[in-house]
């Protein structure tokens, strides 16, 4: 097989992740649809099971912010998606034919977050730090399809037979087992709104030094130049973000808007480095040099936030305020990370910047 490059790699990722999001954003429209049709005790299951939906299809979005690499979803995704909502739109389509094209989504997402899971035990210490809350979404979905196929059983046999299946040991082990296997990492997993600001930028900050310290450690220029590409990326993204939403909050206080505008500045600094950097050779010894300025710029600045910046924050919001934020973050960091990706197809008038070129 062909060694791929380590960008390759994160294309190849992030592409799995958007199509595992197109199709769990299908299954949260499908699921009150289903719930609808369904009634007694497998509608109280089904409820569940959305609630649930709800809060993977979040962590997914926070995945993938994470991340930070974004790309379209496939054509295969897309018509998959497409076909198994135009049988919800069927009206001589029964309640089994549809759970039966909805499970084509559940089933497509298990493997392919398999997949995701076990590429990640093969990936750089960054991507598991960013990818680390996904392994919560991937248990959680792997116990639904046990769920959905008690659900489905029930739902059929009713149907054909006027009564309810046999509730055999074989049933109840493997709901057992498939509830304990996602039990501990669905439940303490959080969706960005349901974070503190503070946790997510910390988040942030430690996917940052990760990257710098691959990069130093790498012989490979091919690597480094597609660590860096990754590493400007994610910095661009959060500190545009960061200024926008959290920084702009803050300043609004006279008497600490002086320190975040101090730290406004420092970004400043870093995204002036970060262009130098662009434009010289993996391989060379000035790349290296500069990389070490940029290893202190960034190590000073994290350090001053999170020792001063996030007091100040936690003195002036509450709980529910800070995790408001941490919901805007995302989303703009989201967005913007759509505006500065050349993979991501453009859904506006406007020219999208290209690709950064040399180191980056």
């Amino acid at each position: 097989m062909d060694m791929m490059s380590e960008q390759e790699k994160r294309m190849g990722m992030g592409s799995e992740l958007a199509d595992i999001e197109m199709r769990q954003r299908a299954i949260v429209q499908l699921n009150p649809k289903i719930g609808a049709l369904l009634d007694g005790e497998p509608r109280e299951e089904w409820s569940n099971l959305v609630v649930e939906d709800e809060k993977n299809l979040r962590l997914i979005e926070t995945t993938m912010t994470n991340f930070g690499v974004r790309v379209e979803p496939k054509p295969f995704t897309r018509d998959l998606t497409q076909l198994v909502e135009n049988k919800f739109q069927d009206a001589d389509a029964s309640l089994l034919e549809k759970m039966g094209a909805y499970s084509l989504l559940k089933q497509a997402q298990v493997m392919c977050g398999h997949i995701v899971h076990k590429s990640v035990q093969l990936a750089k210490p960054d991507v598991k730090e960013a990818l680390g809350m996904f392994e919560g979404v991937q248990a959680s979905m792997a116990k639904q399809m046990g769920q959905i196929s008690g659900i489905m059983e029930k739902v059929g046999t009713e149907r054909i037979m006027g009564e309810e299946p046999a509730s055999g040991m074989v049933n109840r082990l493997r709901d057992a087992a498939a509830a304990v296997a996602g039990a501990v990492m669905s439940k303490t997993a959080k969706p960005a709104d349901e974070m503190s600001v503070l946790n997510v930028l910390r988040m942030d900050h430690a996917k940052a030094k990760t990257l710098v310290q691959e990069i130093s450690k790498s012989t490979d220029p091919l690597d480094k130049n597609d660590l860096f590409y990754q590493l400007k990326l994610d910095l661009s993204a959060h500190s545009e973000a960061e200024e926008q939403t959290v920084y702009a909050h803050y300043r609004a206080y006279p008497d600490i808007a002086m320190r975040f505008q101090e730290s406004w500045s420092e970004h400043d600094e870093l995204r002036t480095v970060l262009d130098m950097i662009s434009n010289l050779d993996p391989a060379s010894e000035l790349f290296r040099t500069r990389m070490g300025d940029l290893r202190e710029l960034l190590n000073q600045h994290v350090d001053k936030e999170e020792d001063e910046l996030f007091k100040l924050m936690q003195a002036k919001s509450d709980e529910a305020e800070l995790q408001q934020l941490a919901a805007n973050f995302i989303k703009l960091k989201g967005e913007i990370q759509e505006r500065l990706s050349p993979h991501v197809a453009d859904r506006s008038d406007e020219q999208r910047p290209s690709a950064p070129s040399a180191g980056l």
